[in-house]
C-alpha cells in the first residue's frame, strides 16, 4: 500500500503545481487515479477543532487517505479553508470544513496554512 500512497501523493502535489491551484478534492478525485472510491471501505480525514472533529474529506481508499495525510503533514502542499463556494452545487458533507489545496508558499509558526482574510479557520496549521 505504501508505494500506491508514494504515488498518490506525488500526483496530488504534481496536480497542485501544475495547475498552480486551488485544487479541490473533488478534482483530485477526478484527475488522481486511485485516490476515490466507491468501495468499502472507505477512508476519511479530520481535524480536531476544539471538541468536536471537522471532515476534510470522506470516500477515499485506504492509500488515497494516506497520501493525503503525507501530502500535508510533510508540507509538499498547503491547505486553504475556505466555504462552500468552490464545491458548489455539489457540497457532499454535513459538519466539514471546506478546504482546497495549493502550492506551498506561505509558513507560519504552526504549519503552512492560506486563508482569505475573511475566513479565520479554527486551528490554522494544526497536524492532520
Amino acid at each position: 500500500m505504501e508505494n500506491e500512497a508514494d504515488r498518490i501523493a506525488a500526483d496530488i502535489v504534481a496536480l497542485v503545481e501544475r495547475t498552480g491551484g486551488p485544487v479541490t478534492f473533488t478534482d483530485i478525485e477526478r484527475n488522481v487515479r486511485g485516490f476515490h472510491t466507491n468501495e468499502f471501505p472507505k477512508s476519511t480525514l479530520c481535524l480536531t477543532t476544539g471538541v468536536e472533529p471537522k471532515l476534510i474529506w470522506g470516500e477515499m481508499s485506504k492509500p488515497g487517505a494516506h497520501a493525503l495525510q503525507k501530502v500535508l503533514n510533510e508540507e509538499l502542499v498547503a491547505i486553504q479553508y475556505v466555504g462552500v463556494t468552490p464545491y458548489y452545487p455539489e457540497a457532499p458533507y454535513l459538519n466539514w470544513l471546506p478546504a482546497v489545496l495549493l502550492p506551498t508558499n506561505i509558513e507560519t509558526p504552526r504549519g503552512i496554512t492560506r486563508s482569505s482574510p475573511e475566513f479565520e479557520p479554527p486551528c490554522p496549521g494544526e497536524p492532520v
